[in-house]
């Protein structure tokens, strides 16, 4: 869905997890629940 929404952007690992970054800055990101003790996975995104 976000190399639909947003070609430009590459994906990567952040923190062993799914991210995308432009330019080499992550600014979309995905948390697992688990691995940061919520009760909700997240997807994030960076300024």
């Amino acid at each position: 869905m976000v190399r639909a929404a947003a070609p430009v952007l590459e994906p990567k690992l952040w923190y062993g997890m799914s991210a995308y970054a432009l330019d080499g800055k992550v600014v979309c990101f995905f948390q697992s629940a688990e691995k940061f003790k919520a009760s909700y996975a997240t997807l994030g995104f960076s300024d």
